[in-house]
């Protein structure tokens, strides 16, 4: 059974009107690991770093640096540095049923072989609309994966601060 161009173009237009919203979605678990880390390292800070040179200290300069950068990633990709992404759609509503109506008009004028096609036009503008669409998704889902992979780095070392603060501890 052949594919239906229409519904093919259709069908990825609205594939990456999910992905929009689960990209969206996905900064909640990354912001609280960055919490919960935030949280760790300020009280491991407050207890154990005398001296701007400890093991811990240094520990804690690379994590925030980490989450610095995470959270820029993560700004970046939810709303584009406060920029926002500007995501194309169709035409309203009005305006395809006008374009639709004068395409019925231009038919009539011309010979067959000059006609257009209202599906024609449609699956060009999804085509055209899924491209940029695509395009930003990739982005996104790119800024996301570094946000992670630094949050994932933190959480590491963060783990290393903790049981460093305890063999601390424990010593004392």
């Amino acid at each position: 059974m052949p594919v239906n161009e229409l519904e093919y173009f259709k069908g990825l237009f609205d594939r990456e009107q999910i992905r929009r919203v689960e990209l969206n979605n996905e900064v909640n678990i990354p912001i609280g690991i960055i919490t919960l880390i935030s949280g760790g390292v300020i009280l491991v800070f407050k207890e154990t770093v005398t001296s701007f040179c400890s093991f811990n200290f240094v520990l804690i300069v690379i994590i925030g640096l980490l989450l610095l950068t995470s959270i820029l990633f993560l700004a970046k990709s939810y709303n584009n540095l406060f920029k926002g992404f500007t995501y194309n759609y169709l035409p309203d509503s009005k305006e395809l049923y006008n374009h639709r109506k004068e395409l019925k008009e231009y038919n009539k004028k011309v010979k067959k072989r000059e006609r257009e096609s209202f599906r024609k036009y449609l699956i060009e503008n999804y085509a055209e609309l899924n491209s940029v669409n695509m395009k930003i998704n990739r982005i996104r889902l790119y800024d996301l994966y570094v946000a992670k992979t630094l949050v994932l780095i933190a959480l590491i070392l963060t783990i290393i601060l903790i049981f460093s603060f305890m063999v601390i501890n424990l010593n004392q």
